[in-house]
Formats: C-alpha cells, structure tokens, sequence
C-alpha cells in the first residue's frame, strides 16, 4: 500500500492572510508563562523579527504589528479544505492533526498512469490553495508522515521514500514525547536506523510497547488507525481578515477563495449548487447577507464568483469589513455533459442559464423573465412569465403559432372575403378553429390562418366568427394576432 501525507508546514498562520497581505503578522505561542513569536510572515521577518523573538521584543522592533493566537477552527478548516482536494485522488482520506492530510493512492495510481502524473496533478491543485505545502510518499501511512514533516529540511516536493530514507530520519521528528527523545539522544541514537536495529523487546522495557508499536508502524509491520474523512453535508467557509476592508472591490480576492473552496466540495461530492448566501461581517458585529440564486444548478467556481462580483457593485459599505462568509446547503446532482463532435463552440443550455444569471445579477431579478405555457386555449391567455429555467417548455406541438402576438388584435380590411393588410393576404394554412373561454364570461369563436404578404411576411390572422354571425355574409371581421417573420 501507498500513502501521500501532505504537510503544511505554515498553516497557523495561512489562516489569517491572504497573498497579498503586506501587514506584519506573527502567531504567538506559549512556554513556562514566556510568550514568544512561533510563525512570522514574510513582512514581520523582514523586519527582523525571528522565530522564537519574545512577543515584547517584536512589538519593539514594529509599531503595528498584529499579533493573533492560533485559531483551531479556522487551521480544521483548512485541514478539510485540503483532504476535500484529496477526495479528486482517492476516497480514503483522513486528517491528522495539527497540520497533515492522509490520501491512500496506490488504489488510484493505474487511474492515473503512475506516481510520477498523479504526484504533478497533486503538486498543481496544491499550488493552486492558499496553503504552502509539502507531499511525501511512502509505504506506510506513519511513515510518510513522518517524512513529510522532515522533508522541509531538504526543501523539495512530491517526494517518494523508500526504507533507506526512513532509517536516516532524526529522531526528532518522532510524534512520541520530547522527554522520550532526549532519554534515546543520551542513549547516543540520533536516526531511525539505530532504533530499528534494536531488538524490540529491549526497546519495550525501557520505553513501553506503545513506543514500539509505533516504530513498527513506522516501518510498515502495523497498520495505522485512521480516521476517514467525510464531506460535510452543508458547505459553509469563512475567512476572517488582519486588516479591515472599506472598499468592495477588495472583497473579490478573498471572496474568490471561497468560491474555490466550493468548486473544489461541488466536485468532490458530485453535486451543483442552486444557491449560496454571502455574508459581509463588519465592524461592531454587524454584518449583511447576499441571496445568489442560480437559474440552473452550477458547480463552476468562475460563473459563481461573476454572479458575485456584479452584486458587491450594487452595495455600499457603511462599515469595514473584517470577513467574509458562504454558506450552501441547496444542491443537485451534477450531470455529464456531452460535448458535440463537429461544433465545439455550440451553444448549450448551461451556457444559456449562465448568461440569463448574468442579466439577473446585473439588472434585477425582477427585470429578466421567461416564458412557459398556460392551461388555456385563447393564444392571448395561452401564456405566463416565470422564473428563467422553470415551467414548461414554450413550444407548440404543430410549429404553427407564432412567438410575437399583437398587445391587441388588429383589425383589417377585406375585399370580397380576402382579407387586406395594406395588400391582399393569400392563405397558405388554416383554418384552426379555436372555440372556448365560455366559462370565465370571455368566449371566443375564432378560425385561425397563416397568411402570406406580398413582401414575404408570415402573419397569423383569424376570422371572429362572432361578429361574422353577428352580421351579414358580406360583413365577416378579419384580424392580425401574431407575426411568425
């Protein structure tokens, strides 16, 4: 069997800025009532703050410095951000806290034409997160690891250990107490092969057996107890900023990273979303929600985030903002789409929707409309508007009704029962007699023809055979409903 740990190293302090965040930022840590700086960004250390810089010092060293503690929440959240990334590998993945993600992908490794293409892919949904990383492949899931938390030292990627780099490991990237590893460093062991050179009775004297079951996990002879991981079932991410944001247009680089979060959960589970809620928290626990609500449902990060981007335009920001929030829990299965082998640029339904969701979130859902077919008879009563997406198809069985009717029936002249508009109409089809409404105290009694004008035009009138009843055989009424061209 084989395993890829990926490790991130940074986490603790991933969670609290972008990749534009220029502010100083350190994470504090504890020690005998000593606080002290544990990670630093780029910004801090310029400055000359080091790992380990007391947290007195380094506010001497930067006016401004922000400092935060870790925040278990958020570094689970990106924990599960990544093992979401894992499921596009493999469906054995689990989280191994503080800062590790466990993939089996020896199951998944014909599937994707061996290690060295599945480790590239990886490496490239990696560098795609917002978290630094490293990836270490090995036999073993305690193996890899413990690899993966040595590998930083070497500063390389996508590794694959076998035995021998396992064996000159330091023992202090064991995951057993320090006590534990200052007790074998006075022994005079400094690598993993002097430990497993030793017979195991030995060792589980003087240390227990949980510390021998663990070198045998280690090496392969134990399998490991993990935790699978499972998706949610509700998709709900939140990013909380170091500096305060006054201007929407800066909320789309954030806002973007979330959105990929759910592109990434979306394909994992196999699912489209038919709705999201945004929500801007600001300063003084305040905060405002935006409803996106998709004609079709949509998995794609890009389609998801212009939806987005047109409804920031329409806000005003009264207060800062200092995070951002998506929640979804309305989805549908996503379907396969076939793509047509002669016309690769052939319009489909999804591209349709996307642009009726791109009119909705620029002009107001109020102001795009569709069209669906009513239960009745009368062509002026024999439609609706709906929601884009939604009713029935807007098609009549014969193709032979018009899509533009008149607001009003036009009447028209006649010359010796020929209907006249502007010039004589020869009849090509017809008559379709249409004869109901008696229930509602609006009956109709019409027969229906297409017309043909001397310019080509196709019209759609009818004879009131009310009115022509009404009179003399001379006096029958002609009317235009509709244009077909």
């Amino acid at each position: 069997m084989l395993w890829a740990c990926i490790h991130l190293p940074l986490l603790p302090l991933e969670v609290f800025q972008h990749a534009h965040q220029q502010t100083p930022l350190v994470i504090e840590d504890v020690n005998r009532n000593r606080r002290y700086v544990a990670y630093a960004n780029h910004s801090a250390q310029d400055c000359g703050i080091k790992i380990g810089t007391s947290i007195p010092t380094a506010h001497s060293l930067i006016q401004g410095l922000q400092v935060k503690q870790r925040h278990p929440g958020l570094e689970q959240q990106g924990l599960e951000h990544i093992a979401t990334l894992g499921y596009g590998f493999t469906p054995t993945v689990s989280i191994q806290t503080p800062n590790q993600v466990l993939i089996e992908i020896e199951s998944s490794l014909r599937l994707f034409k061996g290690l060295e293409a599945l480790n590239a892919k990886l490496c490239d949904a990696l560098s795609q997160s917002p978290y630094f990383a490293y990836v270490a492949y090995f036999k073993s899931a305690a193996g890899a690891m413990l690899l993966a938390k040595a590998q930083p030292q070497s500063n390389i990627q996508g590794i694959s250990y076998s035995g021998d780099h396992l064996q000159q490991c330091s023992l202090d990237f064991l995951a057993v107490e320090i006590d534990t590893i200052e007790r074998l460093k006075s022994m005079g062991f400094t690598t993993l092969g002097d430990l497993f050179s030793l017979p195991n009775d030995a060792l589980s004297k003087r240390f227990g057996k949980a510390f021998v079951n663990y070198l045998e996990q280690l090496n392969g002879q134990q399998t490991l107890g993990l935790s699978p991981f499972k998706l949610p079932p509700k998709f709900d991410r939140r990013i909380d900023f170091v500096e305060e944001l006054s201007h929407s247009e800066a909320l789309l680089f954030p806002t973007k990273r979330l959105t990929n979060y759910l592109q990434h959960y979306l394909l994992a589970r196999q699912l489209c979303v038919r709705s999201l809620v945004l929500t801007l928290y600001e300063r003084f626990e305040q905060s405002q929600s935006l409803v996106i609500q998709l004609t079709q449902p949509h998995y794609c990060a890009q389609h998801i985030m212009t939806l987005i981007q047109h409804q920031l335009e329409k806000i005003q920001l009264t207060q800062p903002v200092i995070g951002v929030r998506i929640s979804a829990d309305w989805f549908a299965p996503l379907k396969a789409q076939n793509q047509d082998l002669f016309d690769r640029y052939a319009i489909t339904a999804k591209d349709q929707y996307q642009l009726v969701d791109t009119l909705r979130a620029r002009l107001g859902k109020g102001r795009v409309h569709g069209l669906t077919i009513a239960e009745d008879h009368r062509p002026e009563k024999a439609w609706k508007m709906s929601i884009p997406g939604e009713g029935k198809t807007f098609e009549h069985p014969n193709n032979k009704r018009p899509l533009w009717l008149l607001n009003q029936p036009q009447a028209l002249r006649h010359k010796k029962g020929v209907p006249v508009y502007g010039e004589r109409l020869q009849l090509l089809k017809g008559p379709e007699r249409i004869e109901t409404g008696w229930w509602d105290h609006a009956p109709i009694q019409r027969d229906y023809y297409v017309a043909l004008h001397p310019n080509g035009s196709l019209l759609w009138i009818y004879k009131d055979l009310q009115q022509s009843q009404a009179k003399t055989a001379q006096d029958q009424y002609w009317f235009l409903h509709g244009l077909f061209s």
